[in-house]
């Protein structure tokens, strides 16, 4: 994904329950700085990924 050239300049991740899963699986706490580390190598190459995250109040439905 990092190095494809069929996709996008521009992505996004979005972590829909990201906290729910870091507390039922606490081994998965190295996984923000994989994201984070995806996210430089994108950054390295001129394009972007975005990293977004769910907040328990919002609606992602109302798009």
């Amino acid at each position: 994904m990092l190095a494809s050239p069929p996709f996008s300049e521009r992505m996004a991740l979005i972590l829909r329950g990201y906290d729910g899963l870091l507390a039922e699986r606490p081994r998965l706490g190295t996984l923000a700085q994989v994201l984070l580390d995806a996210q430089r190598a994108r950054a390295e190459q001129g394009a972007q990924l975005w990293l977004l995250a769910e907040e328990p109040e919002s609606d992602l439905y109302h798009w």
